[in-house]
């Protein structure tokens, strides 16, 4: 993870003092994810954890302090979820496992959801310069994931010479962010399904071979 993904550094904690942070963020993640972060006070937050605002301060400078940490709780999640830490997909069947994890990840759910970092994005891009550029450097990774697997199907001649892999991994980034958030609107998974089934035939019009993979199944 990048220092722009990073939350600022705090002193060095014990274990109870890192259990409670841990809880705090935990808590606050849910909490804004759920309502919004305007809709979210820091009351709301020690009322849920069952911390003191002595504890939130000593652990936290400020609120913006809190949703930096928050953030990057996200990511991680969002890391895992897509398994990030590993290579981009590089072949045809993982670009379609890639794309139908935003599937998976709504059809486990109880109902359609928002991306907890897309929401923040939405929320809190205009108010802090701070956290604007720590969610512009998460969706940079996020894309430079996808890019590096589609550089590699291009370098194996998967894709045709004048695909641009960073162009079209911004454009399946929000592809999906947007599918995303049609869906949580309309209340089923209609919208995100033909925005991932748009993003996947954009990717085939590029592949030098025919029939690269079936459309996108949810």
């Amino acid at each position: 993870m990048t220092a722009a993904a990073t939350p600022p550094r705090r002193p060095t904690l014990t274990a109870r003092g890192r259990r409670t942070r841990d809880s705090i963020v935990e808590t606050a993640a849910s909490l804004m994810h759920s309502n919004g972060v305007r809709a979210t006070s820091l009351d709301d937050v020690l009322a849920r954890c069952g911390a003191g605002k002595s504890q939130l301060y000593h652990l936290f400078a400020s609120k913006d302090e809190l949703m930096q940490a928050v953030i990057a709780y996200q990511w991680q999640a969002t890391r895992a979820a897509f398994d990030l830490d590993s290579h981009g997909p590089d072949t045809w069947d993982d670009v379609q496992r890639w794309i139908n994890t935003v599937i998976d990840l709504q059809v486990s759910a109880d109902a359609p959801v928002r991306c907890p970092l897309g929401s923040l994005a939405y929320e809190l891009t205009g108010a802090n310069e701070v956290v604007r550029a720590q969610l512009d450097q998460i969706f940079a990774e996020w894309a430079a994931h996808l890019a590096d697997g589609l550089t590699r199907m291009k370098s194996r001649n998967l894709l045709r010479a004048s695909a641009d892999p960073h162009r079209l991994a911004l454009s399946t980034l929000a592809s999906i962010q947007g599918g995303i958030i049609l869906t949580h609107t309309h209340g089923d998974l209609e919208p995100l399904r033909a925005a991932l089934e748009g993003a996947f035939d954009l990717l085939h019009a590029h592949a030098t071979r025919p029939d690269p993979g079936a459309a996108t199944q949810g």
